[in-house]
């Protein structure tokens, strides 16, 4: 009995555009976290963990930038509101004891 190959649904040429998102998105994942440890090598953890607010809007500004994604009121209400929470967490103020 012989075995028949099969061609899979998808071909190379479909295939291509997700491998190459794929090695994109890793790629993005390990500057993201190299990112993170300079960060955490520089400021205190509390501080750097008032900016993960900031990974969905830079992640929404490039697929405006880069995809051609629409803006709408809703996304720049959120904009506003995360940079606003981001300043106002790190704005000076006087210390208490």
């Amino acid at each position: 009995m012989r075995i028949r190959r099969t061609v899979p649904a998808a071909s190379l040429k479909t295939r291509q555009p997700v491998d190459l998102q794929a090695n994109a998105s890793a790629a993005m994942a390990a500057a993201a976290f190299l990112l993170w440890t300079w960060a955490l090598s520089r400021i205190t953890p509390t501080q750097v963990a008032v900016y993960v607010n900031l990974n969905p809007i830079v992640a929404a500004l490039l697929g405006i930038a880069l995809l051609g994604e629409r803006r709408s009121p809703m996304f720049v209400l959120g904009f506003a509101a995360v940079v606003g929470g981001v300043l106002l967490v790190n704005w000076p103020g006087t210390r208490r004891n």
